[in-house]
């Protein structure tokens, strides 16, 4: 265990936190964090984790602490100095001066307002005026700090509590201590013994409750009506992590039943009872996940009034390329305000979208184009000769607009914004979630255009619902391409991908080992595709075709580390290549080398997703897919590269290559949508790699959601 203050955070995004400390000694390390924590310059944490070094670009080393445990505890006085540094006013120079006036004691007279005088004079002995000024800055700062931290040390006994109950999940309870949010969150928990279910485990959840429940004297805690509405609400939880935002009765009585409930259907009643579950029909829904179906399909319903501008203009504006599917296509978005183009991969939807925004601007209109895809929004860019916004960036920037209009400031010009002159195409839609899909609506005024354009055949949502699947099927104000236009009829890519899509399971050639067009196949066990997958790669590569033309790709996160890890290794050992260790997410990388920005970093223009070739070690260059020229990299980008030997489908999405390699790697995530996204990101040929049996489950197993969105559409419709 080590002490650390925080001096400079390095790297932040929704799972990771890396910052530079300093230990009471005056020695410097780098500190990787993961489970919530969000620390500030001036906090002091106790570290628990492994020690370990790494070399930046210059080949410099650096101590770095991968943190299994961190703990915010009161601050020493003797750790105090980055925190007085990082003061508006008080810098470097004057905090060496408060440190060296009050020595251990600083911190007690730093929350004395009794003593500004004295702190005044140590911070600008010959400017009293000003020191006062940041003595009473300093003071307020301090007993703020030192607030915070009694509420810190209030969630750790919390903590400590809770270990003693069973819970061993340290950022689970920090999620309870934040949700509850009371002064004594133990009495609540002992109110409602079964709350943590919606948020723990059930097997904790459980022994909480339980362990609570006989605290109270409870002699019957297995059958109490805590735990069986408990259970609903664990029950849910496992529903909703799968994308459901509905269950039909008999598979949700019987994951309460999973969950050692004697009586799932007097649980599921109790839960109706008290509205913490809602039964329609024949499905069961939980609150919220209704209220927000609810809200996407009231919002759709206003978005699509009926249509009262003259398209006439739009038939002469349509280039005389276009197909007649791509022209009935235009003309009928072109007479609603809300429109869903849907086609397969290679039937031009791009095109389209090209002449769409063409013929709208043509009228007189304004045209923003988004994708959920950082890579998605810069081809969508390229391909349309127009900004394309990833949806992240396009709400932050609409969010900050209505901020800027309600403290009554000038909105800078740079800044997002959909009025009733414009049309919003969201590209990728299939994989936008019913909680984007319930913000982004509600910026979208009556009388503008929206334009969902994506596939049902792909992956969907990561997180909740199928919005714009369930439009598709409901053939709300949908426009269908269906001929294959991006691979010639020759190519048996257009053939294999259709039968993937259809259910049927392809007959493949076993691999040439040439270059030549079509789709391929590897047989070989699960514990042997990382070898399958290097001597393809290795083949593409001895016959001439460059790194850059090759997209590997798998279906578990650490199918893709593992090949990374491997490349890497031959790089070093076997190709002897001279390389560095950019940060924890690229162990080894050398000129030549594929990496990817794990995160949207919107000054730098680099989007997650966005994969490029290093061209320069010192200082570090990439050229990025889609760019002419290398750029550098700032020393903070560093940390948001991974390698990408092999990038998983969900990153892929939206990226393309003549040759794509496929890992047939996961039970679960291998699934018909995941395996047609696949095979259509190749434009000449794709090798799968994997056993015959991992083929045939993947195009037998679909991706199942039970949702209510259709039946919401057709009421918002009455």
């Amino acid at each position: 265990m080590t002490e650390v203050v925080v001096d400079k955070i390095l790297n932040t995004s929704s799972n990771r936190i890396i910052f530079s400390g300093m230990e009471a000694n005056g020695q410097r390390l780098i500190v990787r964090l993961s489970g919530g924590l969000y620390p500030v310059p001036g906090e002091v944490y106790k570290i628990d984790g492994k020690e370990t070094f790494w070399r930046d670009t210059y080949g410099k080393p650096h101590r770095t602490i991968n943190a299994k445990k961190a703990d915010r505890i009161r601050t020493n006085g003797k750790l105090l100095g980055p925190w007085l540094r990082s003061l508006p006013g008080i810098g470097q120079e004057r905090a060496s001066r408060l440190l060296e006036t009050f020595g251990d004691d600083i911190l007690d007279v730093i929350s004395d307002e009794n003593r500004i005088e004295e702190i005044a004079k140590a911070i600008s002995p010959g400017r009293l005026k000003l020191g006062y000024k940041l003595a009473s800055l300093l003071i307020a700062k301090s007993i703020e700090m030192k607030s915070s931290e009694n509420q810190a040390a209030q969630a750790g006994e919390f903590y400590k509590r809770l270990e003693n109950l069973g819970v061993s999940d340290r950022g689970a309870a920090r999620q309870l201590h934040r949700i509850i949010s009371s002064d004594d969150p133990l009495d609540i928990l002992r109110k409602h013994p079964y709350f943590p279910a919606a948020i723990l485990p059930w097997d904790q959840a459980d022994h909480i409750g339980q362990r609570l429940l006989l605290q109270a004297r409870d002699l019957d805690p297995q059958n109490h009506v805590d735990r069986l509405i408990g259970a609903c609400d664990a029950a849910w939880k496992e529903t909703l992590s799968k994308g459901h935002t509905a269950s039909t009765i008999s598979e949700f009585k019987g994951r309460v039943q999973k969950l050692g409930i004697n009586d799932p259907e007097k649980a599921i009643n109790e839960a109706i009872h008290i509205e913490r579950t809602i039964l329609e029909d024949t499905f069961l829904r939980p609150p919220g996940a209704r209220m927000l179906e609810r809200s996407v399909a009231r919002e759709i319903k206003r978005i699509n009034a009926p249509y009262d501008r003259d398209v006439t203009f739009m038939e002469t504006s349509l280039p005389s390329n276009s197909t007649v599917e791509q022209r009935d296509a235009v003309l009928n978005i072109s007479k609603s305000y809300f429109a869903v183009l849907q086609g397969s991969a290679g039937t031009g939807k791009t095109t389209t979208m090209r002449a769409l925004c063409n013929a709208f601007e043509a009228g007189g209109g304004k045209v923003q184009l988004a994708a959920i895809a950082g890579k998605a929004a810069l081809r969508l860019s390229q391909s349309t000769g127009r900004i394309a916004l990833t949806i992240a960036r396009l709400l932050i920037g609409l969010r900050r607009r209505e901020e800027f209009k309600n403290q009554g400031k000038a909105v800078p010009e740079d800044t997002p914004e959909i009025t009733k002159n414009t049309m919003l195409v969201i590209d990728e839609a299939s994989m936008v979630d019913l909680v984007t899909w319930n913000e982004l609506l509600k910026f979208v005024p009556t009388g503008a255009t929206i334009v969902m354009v994506g596939d049902t055949a792909q992956l969907p949502p990561v997180g909740l619902g199928r919005v714009y699947h369930d439009c598709v099927e409901a053939d709300f104000n949908v426009s269908r391409l269906t001929k294959v236009l991006r691979q010639g009829d020759d190519n048996p890519i257009v053939k294999i991908a259709s039968d993937v899509r259809e259910g049927r399971v392809p007959e493949l050639p076993k691999c040439d080992n040439g270059i030549g067009a079509g789709v391929f196949f590897v047989e070989c066990s699960d514990k042997h595709i990382m070898k399958g997958l290097e001597r393809t790669y290795d083949s593409l590569m001895n016959l001439g075709v460059s790194g850059d033309e090759i997209l590997v790709l798998a279906a578990l996160k650490r199918s893709c580390e593992a090949f990374c890890d491997l490349m890497q290794t031959k790089r070093r050992k076997i190709e002897k290549a001279e390389g560095t260790r950019l940060g924890p997410l690229a162990s080894f990388v050398s000129v030549g080398d594929p990496v990817m920005c794990t995160r949207n970093r919107y000054e730098e223009n680099m989007m997650n997703g966005l994969i490029g070739r290093v061209t320069q070690l010192e200082p570090l260059q990439v050229q990025f897919d889609g760019e002419n020229e290398p750029r550098p990299i700032s020393d903070e980008a560093v940390f948001d590269l991974q390698s990408a030997w092999a990038v998983t489908g969900h990153k892929a999405q939206g990226s393309e290559a003549p040759y794509v390699a496929v890992a047939l790697d996961g039970k679960n995530l291998l699934t018909r949508e995941w395996l047609y996204t696949a095979i259509t990101r190749a434009g000449k040929r794709v090798i799968l790699v994997g056993s015959k049996s991992a083929l045939e489950r993947a195009v037998e197993n679909r991706v199942q959601r039970v949702t209510c969105f259709k039946q919401e559409l057709e009421k918002s419709r009455l």
